[in-house]
């Protein structure tokens, strides 16, 4: 799996194929056709600092959208994500 392209990571680009309850979307790229899953988790609870992160990982099908897309991509990976508050560049997570 290939790091999202520039085109992949704006909203602009992105045909919404399935929307999930925690703002998360399964969507395909109309600049470069591929199909991905892309949202975000922001968790606060007791941290020094706040965890802000944006997700993405190509799939050419979405998951059953009662579920949360967070929980989904955090138990299938590999995944990227890049922290929101600190820099532009997607990591992968193994």
């Amino acid at each position: 799996m290939e790091a999202p392209g520039e085109c992949c990571v704006q909203k602009d680009s992105a045909q919404i194929l399935t929307r999930f309850s925690d703002g998360g979307y399964h969507a395909r790229c109309r600049v470069c056709g591929r199909s991905y899953l892309s949202g975000e988790l922001y968790y606060d609870e007791l941290c020094i600092e706040p965890i802000n992160f944006h997700f993405w990982k190509e799939a050419d099908n979405a998951p059953d959208a009662s579920l949360g897309l967070a929980d989904y991509i955090l138990a299938n990976k590999p995944y990227y994500a890049r922290n929101l508050r600190t820099g532009k560049i997607y990591q992968r997570v193994d």
